[in-house]
């Protein structure tokens, strides 16, 4: 789960559910369109900020994802995990 918290008083005001397992990192991309989360369930999941919708579910890795971050134009991702891999990828 993913919580987007309000700065000022703490209040929550998006949850991200999607992930069966634990998320390791979060990423949200420089353009303000998506958020990237990884998670100890091979899973990359990108979500909507404006709607709350999960977008994508990327299946490519074989173990847990610990790291993930955006190009500075938004239009690729580099995710990182303890299968010893980093990919890169284009999302939809």
């Amino acid at each position: 789960t993913v919580q987007i918290s309000n700065g000022v008083d703490g209040t929550t005001r998006r949850t991200y559910k999607g992930h069966s397992n634990i998320v390791l990192a979060v990423a949200w991309s420089p353009d303000g369109k998506r958020i990237a989360s990884a998670g100890a369930d091979t899973t990359v999941q990108l979500w909507n900020p404006a709607n709350g919708q999960k977008a994508f579910t990327y299946h490519g890795h074989c173990n847990s994802v610990f790291a993930a971050g955006w190009s500075p134009d938004s239009k690729r991702m580099a995710s990182a995990s303890s299968d010893n891999t980093l990919q890169v990828w284009q999302p939809a």
